[in-house]
C-alpha cells in the first residue's frame, strides 16, 4: 500500500510537472489517509467474512437438521423392514417397477427374494450407522467453525 501510494504521489508530481529535488514550499503536512483507508478497508473485510461466517453457520445447522431428519426416515423404514415390511420398497428401471416388495400394490412386479430382503436390511443398517457418524462428526464441525466464529466476531 506504501509503494502504491508513493507510486501515485511519483506520477502526480511528474504529471502536474514538478520536480521531487525541490524544497517544499510553505507548510508540510502528513496524513495518514492511506492507514485510515486501509483500516477502512480491513473493517469491511472483517465484516464480511463474519458475515458470510453467519450464513455458511445458518445453512450448515439447517443441512444438519435435514440429516437429523433423514435419519429418523431411515431409522422407522429400516424397523419396518426388520419387521418384515417391504410394502413401500421397489426397484423402478426404465420407469417401471420391476421389484417390489408388494405385488397388490405394484401389478406386475416381481417379489423380492429373501436374500434380496437381508441384503436390503444389511446396507440399510450400514448406511444408518455410516449417517450416524457422519452427523456426529459433522457436529462438531459446526460446533469448532461456531467457536471460530465466536473469535472473528470478538476480534
Amino acid at each position: 500500500m506504501i509503494a502504491r501510494c508513493f507510486a501515485a504521489g511519483l506520477v502526480a508530481g511528474l504529471l502536474a510537472g514538478s520536480a521531487f529535488a525541490e524544497e517544499p514550499k510553505g507548510p508540510v503536512h502528513i496524513t495518514s489517509r492511506g492507514a485510515s483507508v486501509d483500516a477502512g478497508e480491513e473493517r469491511e473485510d472483517h465484516a464480511e467474512a463474519v458475515s458470510d461466517a453467519r450464513e455458511g453457520l445458518a445453512d450448515a445447522k439447517q443441512g444438519l437438521k435435514d440429516a437429523e431428519q433423514g435419519l429418523e426416515d431411515m431409522s422407522r423404514d429400516l424397523a419396518a423392514m426388520e419387521a418384515g415390511d417391504f410394502s413401500h420398497t421397489m426397484t423402478i428401471e426404465d420407469d417401471k417397477v420391476v421389484k417390489c416388495g408388494d405385488p397388490a400394490k405394484y401389478p406386475g412386479c416381481t417379489p423380492y427374494t429373501d436374500a434380496e430382503k437381508a441384503e436390503m436390511v444389511a446396507s440399510m443398517r450400514r448406511d444408518l450407522e455410516n449417517g450416524r457418524v457422519d452427523l456426529e462428526n459433522a457436529k462438531r464441525d459446526l460446533a469448532a467453525a461456531e467457536g471460530s466464529l465466536a473469535e472473528l466476531e470478538g476480534r
